[in-house]
């Protein structure tokens, strides 16, 4: 082993994770969230070029026959309503892209899982940082909120009640907050390796155990499950997602990249400045692009399953609602086509930081921040250097409605001039026609055969109803005949 190794490695002590029958299921929750990672506060050694990266942020859902716990709640939406020590933490570190609650996810979840935030048994708290209590008030009073040992001490009284507290009053409010105890007397409390841990549901399928990490106890979940053949998406819910498991067979990897990453793509399409430079739209029209090419990634799935053989009577009720929702998407997009005009201030899927209302609107999104220094609101010009609203941007469906319009009026114009050149061509060539070769014959053969090819014509590249292909062929022919009468 010495020629193998330049230090003779340590034997790992056994683990002495108990047998068990039992299993969780352990399904991942996307809360659409993304926590800008800075790399100076991460990565040592710095790594030029590398400007950090937008992790998202995952929750747990864990459930035992008819108990369901979840496993952290990520970051809150309205994070900026967390206690003011946290808010300026956040903002002097990192840029949260809020997403959802979990709360949300489960309410709104029509994958007939049917489990909803009422169904909670509790939360878990990994520890206490903004990026892992969420916001527990959006579930019932009756959700118990666990934690490791001395985190209650740690966390309460929070704010307001102290104003140096990093968590809320709220969090413990009208709920039974439950510390994980170690006492030795309870049969349940168990030693995974060197450290304590809890069978949590008492029958060996979940254990908490608490590492000393970067906050006081850390609760970490090892869970037993039962062979996983592949993955399936579920909305937000990735159903289920085995960790540090054997398997059988390997797990396909069937998960699309996320919206977030043709969002991010986008950028420009949301959010661009005018001149002069101090000008700044947000394009609503932009979320809506963004939600056809979510839908569209959605219906793209179910044709595959399709084609697979993997399309079963669920299936068909839920992508049946999204091609319902696709439709009305597209019905809406033409809406906002219709509405859409040059002026921003008068466009009312545009939002301009000259209207007072829309500037209040930019400010409480951050679109614009606060600086201390100058005492002003600012936004950094580089943000939007060579940007503007978008043409044909090849991630999404279609172009921008201005693009769109543009586009439309040039193609009516071009249509309209050909339409007027060879209308001229179809009058004053029959007439130029007979003016030169004078007799009845040529007249009359030249009235019938010119009103024959302008009928074909009219009716191959127009879609007119038939009384008004009528009309406008006897109208053409009595052009001709008037003609015909006048210059004999």
């Amino acid at each position: 082993m010495g020629d193998t190794f330049l230090e003779t490695p340590t034997i790992p002590p056994p683990l002495h994770v108990p047998d068990s029958s039992s299993t969780v299921k352990v399904r991942v929750i996307d809360t659409n969230t993304l926590l800008y990672l800075n790399p100076e506060l991460f990565w040592q050694p710095k790594l030029e070029g590398f400007k950090g990266l937008h992790a998202p942020v995952y929750c747990f859902l864990i459930s035992n026959g008819n108990k369901h716990i979840i496993f952290d709640l990520g970051v809150r939406r309205d994070w900026e309503n967390l206690a003011p020590k946290t808010v300026s933490l956040i903002k002097a570190s990192t840029i949260v892209t809020p997403g959802s609650d979990v709360a949300s996810v489960l309410d709104s979840d029509r994958s007939g899982l049917n489990i909803r935030s009422t169904d909670i048994d509790a939360v878990i708290w990994s520890h206490n940082h903004f990026d892992h209590v969420g916001d527990v008030t959006t579930f019932p009073p009756s959700t118990e909120l666990v934690v490791g040992p001395g985190v209650r001490a740690a966390s309460w009284p929070g704010w307001p009640q102290n104003p140096d507290a990093g968590t809320l009053d709220s969090d413990a409010q009208g709920r039974v907050v439950r510390e994980i105890a170690f006492d030795k007397d309870n049969e349940r409390v168990l030693k995974i390796g060197r450290f304590d841990a809890l069978d949590f549901f008492g029958d060996g399928p979940l254990i908490s155990h608490i590492l000393g990490l970067n906050m006081i106890n850390h609760i970490l979940e090892l869970s037993m499950i039962s062979r996983i053949l592949e993955p399936i998406t579920i909305n937000h819910i990735l159903e289920p997602i085995p960790i540090n498991c054997i398997l059988e067979q390997p797990i396909r990897a069937t998960l699309r990249p996320p919206c977030q990453s043709v969002a991010r793509r986008y950028q420009e399409g949301a959010v661009y400045s005018i001149q002069p430079g101090d000008r700044y739209v947000i394009n609503l029209a932009a979320i809506q692009r963004l939600n056809l090419q979510h839908l569209r990634d959605r219906l793209a799935e179910a044709a595959s399953k399709v084609h697979r053989g993997h399309f079963s009577d669920e299936d068909a009720a839920w992508y049946g609602g999204t091609m319902a929702a696709y439709c009305q998407a597209l019905r809406d997009w033409d809406y906002m086509l219709e509405k859409h005009t040059a002026d921003p201030n008068l466009d009312p899927f545009k939002l301009i930081n000259t209207k007072m209302s829309d500037l209040c609107i930019m400010k409480q999104n951050r679109v614009f921040e606060y600086d201390g220094s100058k005492k002003c609101w600012r936004q950094d010009p580089k943000r939007f250097e060579d940007k503007a609203e978008d043409g044909p941007n090849p991630w999404l469906p279609g172009g921008s409605r201005s693009w769109l319009q543009n586009r439309t009026k040039k193609q009516a114009l071009t249509i309209r001039i050909w339409a007027a050149i060879l209308g001229g061509i179809a009058l004053v060539g029959p007439m130029v026609l007979m003016v030169l070769y004078k007799n009845t014959v040529t007249s009359l053969s030249t009235v019938a055969i010119c009103t024959f090819l302008f009928a074909v014509i009219l009716a191959r590249f127009t879609d007119k109803a038939p009384l008004d292909l009528m009309q406008a062929t006897a109208t053409y022919a009595a052009i001709l005949v008037v003609f015909v009468g006048a210059s004999s």
